[in-house]
């Protein structure tokens, strides 16, 4: 699939999903609002049923002011956020940014820059969590690109071709909304902070022939608030690890299959136990330890102990019970949702027919985005 190329300066939406995010939300929003671009606008969906009053007076205000859309919906999903979003969006591309993070200035000038290419359907930018590593010249995240491109981009960080993307994050990407809408938007069948959804929906464009890439320009700082977005459904526990483990392996097979799934689940059962019966020792050292031990922990304590093989094997299945059982669970999980919803590929749809539902603040739709300019 793939969309007009663009020769001037298109119309973006900046989409902000957010929830539970009071000081920092407003935070996110003035940096987005201070963005050195003409066209464009930004869309507030809220899940959240009730602000602090700073954080209340700060959207109310700018809402009356037509700076933002602040768009109310009590049902708290990452993904159906996103495609209410795409739906209010008004733009031809859509921005997704997290709500706890501080873009460049010209981060919608580096995106845009790109699809004057038809052929490209979405970018992902870089996401770096502090000044300083924002300034370091390490633009690739591990795994995020093909191998072709890992070279080019190590060795030229400022090249101008665009490297092809397996996957990018959600919290900062650029999409044609044309793609969106015509994949059927995001899935909105993932649970707790909906891990896995944007590797889904790219796996998809890229089988509909679109091109899929990775700007480390067009980057962002990720200040990982504690409290709020999704970080409010993730707690180490059964339940956590259960829901994981299900929307991973519900990610694989939609993205890669039964086949590969199957594979990858052998895998992650086989690779511990190797590393359990693996009989070398800890060194005395402190600043160093063997290769193939797990990091400083439960289970390194029990591997490095004088005792026989069978009883570490023992000790850590003790240790590991809870989460073993949550995984092999959220794994049948995955399979069988996967198989369930297999003709399922987006809840768009479904979404803006329940967009009724959804709460505009300002609801005269602000057509002129940000800078009043009409679209």
């Amino acid at each position: 699939m793939k969309g007009e190329p663009y020769y001037s300066e298109p119309v973006v939406s900046v989409v902000i999903p957010t929830y539970g995010r009071e000081a920092m939300l407003c935070a996110t929003v003035q940096a987005v609002l201070d963005l050195r671009y003409p066209h464009f606008e930004v869309i507030i969906v809220d899940k959240t049923l009730h602000h602090e009053s700073d954080t209340e007076r700060f959207l109310s205000k700018c809402a009356a002011q037509g700076k933002v859309r602040w768009i109310q919906d009590a049902q708290a999903n990452l993904p159906r956020a996103r495609n209410i979003g795409v739906f209010y969006a008004k733009g031809e591309l859509v921005v997704f940014l997290d709500d706890d993070c501080t873009p460049v200035p010209d981060l919608l000038e580096k995106y845009v820059r790109h699809f004057s290419d038809s052929l490209v359907v979405g970018v992902g930018g870089r996401v770096a969590l502090n000044e300083t590593e924002l300034t370091r010249n390490y633009p690739l995240p591990i795994g995020i690109a093909q191998a072709a491109d890992q070279w080019k981009l190590l060795l030229n960080r400022y090249t101008t071709s665009l490297p092809d993307a397996l996957r990018i994050g959600g919290g900062n990407s650029c999409w044609r909304r044309q793609t969106l809408i015509a994949l059927g938007g995001f899935h909105e069948d993932f649970r707790a902070n909906a891990y896995g959804e944007d590797v889904e929906f790219v796996a998809r464009a890229r089988k509909s022939g679109g091109r899929v890439g990775y700007d480390p320009e067009a980057a962002m700082i990720h200040h990982m608030e504690t409290s709020g977005g999704c970080r409010m459904t993730v707690e180490k526990n059964f339940l956590f690890a259960r829901n994981k483990a299900r929307n991973y392996y519900y990610t694989v097979i939609r993205a890669k299959g039964y086949g590969f799934a199957i594979f990858e689940a052998s895998r992650r059962c086989v690779s511990p136990l190797f590393t359990v019966l693996h009989r070398r020792k800890a060194t005395q050292h402190e600043h160093q330890r063997p290769i193939n031990l797990p990091r400083p922990g439960p289970v390194s304590e029990i591997l490095v102990r004088d005792q026989p093989i069978f009883y570490k094997v023992w000790e850590v299945l003790k240790l590991k019970a809870p989460q073993i059982l949550a995984s092999t669970l959220g794994i049948i999980e995955g399979f069988g949702d996967a198989w369930k919803n297999r003709r399922i590929t987006g809840h768009y749809l479904q979404t803006s027919q329940a967009c009724q539902q959804t709460r505009v603040i300002n609801p005269q739709e602000n057509r002129g985005g940000y800078d009043g300019r009409s679209f």
